[in-house]
């Protein structure tokens, strides 16, 4: 995982973080999104919970079509599954998709039917699977490790997304 990961992983059982944020830049979205994909690597689902948030409390008539992919090294690296997994039950516009690099994806049990499975690190077909297609009214964010956000932000330009479809929070 992340520095920052390998920290939290290190934090003691009642120690103190102090988190500050969000920093995103990113603008609310919009009635005029139909659909988002959002890809996450470690720790970096916490802004897309931000986001879903945010737009579960706004006043809206109606909610985009969601994508998140939440991507790990093993399946203890997939942070707030259950959470996730409670806000896809309320959410029918939200599917999931985890995705480990070891061979333990059979090990989930936070409400695995909730999720759909891949196995292995981003790439063209996995993102061109779940993501929704480049199209007016598409977004997709990303956020993880840097080499992480290096292989995402090539394959979303793969996949024929404009710089205005997309965000990388780093």
């Amino acid at each position: 995982g992340s520095g920052f990961s390998r920290q939290l992983a290190h934090l003691a059982p009642g120690g103190r973080l102090l988190l500050k944020g969000p920093l995103s830049g990113v603008a609310p979205i919009g009635a005029d999104v139909a659909a988002l994909g959002f890809v996450a690597g470690g720790t970096g689902v916490t802004p897309f919970l931000q986001m879903l948030y945010a737009m579960l409390t706004e006043k809206r008539t109606s909610l985009p079509e969601m994508k998140l992919l939440l991507y790990g090294n093993q399946v203890d690296d997939l942070l707030c599954m259950a959470e996730l997994s409670r806000v896809a039950a309320k959410v029918p516009q939200l599917k999931l998709v985890a995705s480990t690099t070891s061979a333990e994806m059979e090990a989930v049990s936070e409400s695995p039917e909730a999720w759909t499975m891949e196995r292995g690190r981003p790439s063209v077909e996995v993102l061109a699977k779940h993501l929704p297609t480049a199209a007016e009214g598409v977004r997709v964010f990303w956020c993880g490790p840097p080499p992480f956000n290096d292989a995402v932000r090539q394959i979303v330009g793969e996949l024929g997304f404009s710089d205005a479809q997309v965000h990388e929070f780093s």
